[in-house]
């Protein structure tokens, strides 16, 4: 075994998504980063389709934004079709979401990574883990290197044993193309309780060989907001995505394959997510639908290869090509890259701190797809708090834990933590019960000083967040001051309201914050300020009652349950709430409060012994 000359604060395992944002965050915090991967051309790749945001994803992407991660700004410097969800919505609720080239993304991120000071790069597997008295201190190459580290992160995507699945044909692959990472799942097996979940592709299909003719056309939205806070003006040429439908035929044919699906031959180790099933699943589940849409996306500007998105699927090849070629414009598909269901190892991430640490060994941390989550999103969220977290813990600083008040992010992780998964976990922002002030237009407001403080952010990032936030205040207290009569545009269309003021006036629902720009009253503030202005005031009410509702929850939640309390000295927990509290060990009550079947009842037991034991021992 060679003993690698150098040694590092932190390593990552993996440059998907999840990886490159942790290598990403330890390095700005001035830790000695190392990140190895299986293949360093491979960094940054889209494994899937080559689209960033969507509803609750793009409040994640802004986040690791404002923590100064990659993410943002490679999607804004690849992005070839952009959309506003939900524009008819809520700023809450809205959301962006860019059709990325696949090649400009890539690209971007590696451009990135290798910018990154104190950041290096290796080539190799990692096939063990090395530990000694239960703390971390290296890594092993299958190339027989030794690489020594105070902490690792583990973000090993679909590779982790991953299986590809094609009809009745299983080979071992991380994704096509890719070997899976078999020894190091090994090592892991011996240690962690390894489950396995599914996640799908659809087939590529040769853009030559498609009449979008015969489809609806969905043009790109160039005035969608940037992804990242910190991009400027990015020149880059846009393309159209399309949109087509399956029909009866195409249904006819996949249930006469049905057979052949490995899904529905070994549906528990092919489990995958509910809202974004494969083709023959949604034709099992809704037989009654005589259609279903395919948004048809472009993989990017050079590319002669489009992604069908609604048709994942993993039935035999010749099945794909029969009912592929009954949609609409498919008449004449080239198939030039076969849709595959893939199985990997997950962990659960119960047995997880909530600083994404391993309760198992000291100094391991897991982010991504190893958690059990799905999508780059939720992947790139957890790796830069992993990296943030081991770089923490090489310092002898306490983990950040991000709220659920505080961000999405802080949503994610406690929803892993605290309550586990039973299929891939997706962000929706159903999910955050503050979703009012967890909007994407004010993630840098929320998260960004705070990074600055933790030393993931740079000095130019916060100044400008620090600046664009002295402008927003003056411009709330400067339409608190005007009123609607100071303003010509506004006095002419609305003369019964002259005697409000500006911030009054501007939370009717009817009127539009554009109105104001024609005038001299916000004439020194960007169009961008004045539209989260008027946000701001018109949420103001229903984020003050929320913040009050957030302020006695934290009273009663934020009690700190110590880490070696005995949940059995609790007279009146049910053997099956006892399995739970130890087996999850929440540090808060407000975390045990989120786990599936613990009683109001239960937690005021819990908090009396708690007060109980902090008096014995003063």
């Amino acid at each position: 075994m060679y003993l690698y000359s150098k040694s590092y604060d932190v390593i990552v395992i993996g440059g998907g998504h999840a990886g490159v944002e942790a290598a990403g965050a330890a390095a700005r915090m001035g830790m000695a980063t190392l990140l190895i991967s299986q293949s360093i051309d491979t960094i940054g790749v889209m494994s899937c389709n080559p689209a960033i945001g969507g509803l609750g994803k793009t409040h994640l992407v802004k986040e690791v934004d404002a923590l100064d991660g990659y993410m943002g700004k490679a999607a804004d410097r690849s992005a070839i079709h952009k959309r506003v969800l939900n524009a008819s919505k809520g700023a809450a609720v809205q959301a962006v979401r860019y059709q990325a080239c696949r090649d400009l993304y890539r690209k971007a991120i590696r451009q990135m990574v290798e910018a990154t000071e104190g950041l290096d790069l290796f080539q190799a597997e990692v096939s063990d883990l090395v530990v000694e008295n239960n703390q971390i201190v290296g890594v092993d190459t299958k190339t027989q290197i030794r690489f020594s580290a105070k902490t690792v992160v583990l973000t090993t995507g679909t590779f982790l044993a991953g299986k590809i699945h094609i009809g009745q044909v299983a080979q071992s692959g991380g994704r096509a193309g890719d070997n899976a990472s078999e020894s190091l799942a090994t090592y892991l097996g011996k240690v962690f309780q390894i489950g396995r979940l599914k996640t799908g592709t659809p087939a590529r299909i040769a853009k030559d060989s498609i009449d979008f003719s015969l489809m609806e056309v969905q043009a790109s939205e160039e005035s969608s907001p940037p992804m990242s806070y910190m991009s400027g003006p990015i020149d880059i040429p846009s393309l159209h995505c399309y949109i087509t439908h399956t029909n009866t035929k195409t249904h006819d044919i996949i249930r006469k394959h049905m057979h052949d699906s490995p899904i529905f031959q070994k549906k528990e180790e092919l489990m995958g997510p509910r809202y974004c099933p494969s083709i023959e699943q949604k034709v099992d589940r809704f037989p009654e639908k005589g259609s279903h849409q395919i948004f048809v996306e472009p993989e990017g500007l050079s590319l002669n290869e489009v992604y069908p998105n609604g048709i994942s699927t993993s039935l035999p090849f010749s099945a794909q090509v029969d009912f592929i070629r009954t949609i609409k414009g498919f008449e004449n598909a080239r198939i030039v890259r076969p849709g595959y269901a893939i199985s990997y190892g997950y962990f659960d991430p119960r047995g997880l701190l909530p600083t994404l640490e391993t309760k198992q060994i000291n100094g391991v941390f897991f982010a991504g797809q190893i958690n059990g989550t799905t999508g780059y999103e939720e992947a790139a969220a957890q790796g830069i708090m992993a990296g943030i977290n081991a770089s923490l813990k090489v310092q002898g600083k306490d983990g950040y834990v991000m709220d659920r008040s505080s961000g999405y992010i802080g949503v994610l992780i406690d929803d892993l933590v605290t309550n586990g998964t039973i299929e891939p976990y997706r962000m929706f922002t159903s999910r955050a019960e503050h979703r009012l002030k967890l909007r994407c237009d004010n993630a840098h407001f929320r998260l960004t000083e705070a990074g600055y403080q933790l030393g993931v952010v740079g000095i130019e990032r916060y100044q400008a967040t620090i600046k664009e936030k002295e402008a927003l205040s003056a411009l709330l207290t400067k339409l608190e001051a005007s009123r609607v009569s100071q303003c010509p545009v506004l006095l002419e269309k609305y003369p019964e309201d002259a005697h409000k003021t500006i911030a009054d006036w501007i939370k009717r629902p009817e009127v539009s914050p554009q109105d104001l720009l024609s005038g001299d009253v916000v004439s020194e503030f960007s169009p961008y300020l004045v539209e989260m202005a008027a946000t701001e005031l018109r949420y103001a009410g229903y984020i003050a009652k929320q913040e009050a509702q957030i302020k006695r929850l934290a009273q009663a939640s934020g009690l700190k349950i110590p880490q070696d309390f005995n949940y059995e000295v609790v007279k009146g927990l049910s053997a099956e709430l006892l399995e739970k509290l130890e087996k999850v060990k929440p540090q808060t009550l407000g975390q045990a409060s989120r786990i599936s079947g613990i009683t109001p009842s239960a937690l005021s037991l819990i908090s009396v012994y708690i007060k109980k034991q902090q008096a014995e021992v003063s």
